[in-house]
């Protein structure tokens, strides 16, 4: 959808796009992997893995701290205990250990760190009341008020790692065999081997969507990634028309079958239009489902916690891959990391219709505009963030923040972040100018009204680099320019909606370069 307007405060027009986040993954483990390599070339199997002298790390997740605390003294090691809030585990519970469950200590010595909850964090205090008639506020709220450390739930860098993978997955393979094609799909034409994730993902839901298994000569899914020696998944391959799957464990290197998924399963047809797979992993318990239907499941008690990934060899082509923590009665489910494939999630490319010539491309990792307004226009992208509605986060609690320069352009130049964006009709829009200003708008059904006057500001650095953030309590909004508190303000008029960039010129013939970067989404 395209739209334009003239620059009555702005509207826009660049077609909506959908996002889909990710709450931000660390690069798991696997520097190489050449054991995998060995996997999908009929390494021999070992059924059994000999236990390793010394002893191995217990499972002491879920265990009370002193009980945790004397087995691991039974064992010789010591334990050594650090505290952290938690909403949902009670306090004095094992949360994680450090190193993880399974791991072979020879000799047995040394330290193991529990992660122990000491419950929830308290509430915060009620906010102060704003004095000024208008409901703004230019004095900075109490720091209780306003937490300014948020969990990173989506980030985007504008890069696009290598060969077609987002920058947070470690990949190995050849760079002739994979890359993405026209329409934002990942295709292999060989061996590739791909891993996300750490140690601190537990349960998740693994998909593999949109995928063509035709010419696959090989998939192996993996799961509770330790290293690129130990984790627990699925070995595919074609038979007899189907692609075909058989659990996987695989310890210290030595491949062997899991109880329970012993057996050549088959999944779906090779020439199938839909063939969406997906590995769960919660708790002990994995399943595998094929467009929603459950086809698999075993029990394990190898590993609990890990990364995730993939290797495949042949031709293959993934339309997108997400972890999704499929949450459990007390909690939502919760998007850890998904990738589309897509080098150009953001709109690229160039428009032109009766209000201004537009151009948008990723340039050295960021995010370039480059607009000329035939009249007075504002060019505006809202990005549909793919988050579980949750009440205390998202899209009611939370801190959304870019790095945005203008590279060239004149004084009045304008940029800023679009927040609770229902459609390009309904949102709100943090504004500021390259000469300095500043101020806050709502668009309300097409029609703007201007919560906070354009105001001078010495927070601003024209023609530098400028971080806007919004921090969003509910109805209350603060908005900071480069770390330092700005305004803060009260209004109900939209109270969920989506996230996205504006930039806005006064006059015909007017013409600017506008560089975003690391547009991130925070929740407390």
């Amino acid at each position: 959808m395209n739209r334009s307007h003239p620059s009555t405060r702005p509207i826009l027009r660049v077609p909506v796009l959908v996002f889909a986040p990710l709450a931000l993954a660390l690069l798991a483990c696997c520097p190489s992997v050449e054991p995998l390599q060995g996997l999908l070339s009929g390494q021999e199997e070992a059924t059994e893995t000999a236990p390793a002298p010394g002893c191995t790390v217990p499972d002491l997740i879920a265990m009370d701290a002193e009980a945790a605390q004397r087995k691991l003294s039974d064992l010789g090691l010591t334990p050594l205990v650090t505290e952290q809030h938690h909403d949902l585990i009670p306090a004095g519970v094992v949360i994680s250990s450090s190193p993880l469950p399974g791991t072979s200590l020879d000799p047995c010595q040394g330290q193991v760190t529990l992660r122990v909850s000491i419950g929830p964090a308290a509430p915060a205090p009620e906010p102060t009341a704003t004095t000024a008639p208008s409901g703004i506020s230019e004095e900075m709220p109490p720091e209780s008020d306003y937490p300014l450390f948020f969990t990173t739930a989506f980030e985007e860098t504008f890069e696009t790692g290598f060969a077609g993978f987002r920058p947070e997955w470690g990949v190995d393979t050849d760079p002739a065999y994979a890359y993405t094609n026209e329409y934002g799909q990942l295709v292999t034409e060989g061996y590739v081997a791909a891993f996300v994730g750490d140690s601190s993902w537990f349960n998740y839901r693994i998909t593999f969507g949109g995928a063509d298994y035709s010419r696959v000569d090989q998939f192996f899914v993996l799961a509770r990634t330790q290293d690129n020696e130990n984790f627990v998944g699925m070995d595919c391959f074609p038979s007899e028309g189907w692609l075909a799957c058989e659990g996987r464990k695989v310890i210290d290197g030595q491949a062997g079958p899991v109880t329970g998924f012993q057996m050549t399963t088959r999944m779906c047809t090779l020439d199938q239009i839909q063939c969406d797979i997906a590995f769960e992993a919660r708790g002990n318990e994995y399943s595998v489902f094929v467009n929603g239907e459950q086809k698999a499941g075993f029990t394990d008690d190898t590993f609990t916690q890990g990364g995730v990934g993939f290797v495949v060899d042949g031709e293959w082509v993934l339309d997108y891959f997400e972890a999704l923590d499929p949450g459990g009665p007390a909690s939502y489910p919760f998007t850890l990391f998904r990738d589309d494939f897509d080098l150009n999630a953001w709109s690229t490319g160039d428009t032109e219709d009766e209000y201004a010539v537009g151009s948008q491309s990723i340039v050295d990792g960021k995010y370039r505009w480059e607009v000329e307004a035939l009249q007075g226009v504002a060019f505006q992208e809202i990005h549909e963030v793919s988050m579980p509605f949750d009440l205390e986060t998202y899209p009611h609690h939370f801190s959304l923040s870019a790095r945005a320069e203008v590279v060239s352009g004149p004084a009045d130049a304008a940029y800023g972040l679009l927040f609770r964006a229902v459609d390009y009709d309904n949102l709100y829009y943090f504004r500021v100018t390259n000469d300095g200003e500043a101020g806050l708008y709502a668009a309300e059904e097409g029609e703007w009204v201007e919560l906070i006057a354009p105001t001078v500001t010495p927070l601003l650095q024209p023609g530098q680099e400028n971080l806007l953030r919004v921090v969003a309590e509910g109805s209350r909004f603060s908005l900071w320019i480069n770390g330092d508190y700005l305004f803060q303000i009260n209004d109900s008029l939209h109270k969920t909606g989506d996230i996205g960039l504006a930039v806005e010129l006064m006059d015909a013939g007017d013409q600017a370069v506008i560089d975003f970067d690391d547009v991130q989404i925070g929740i407390p």
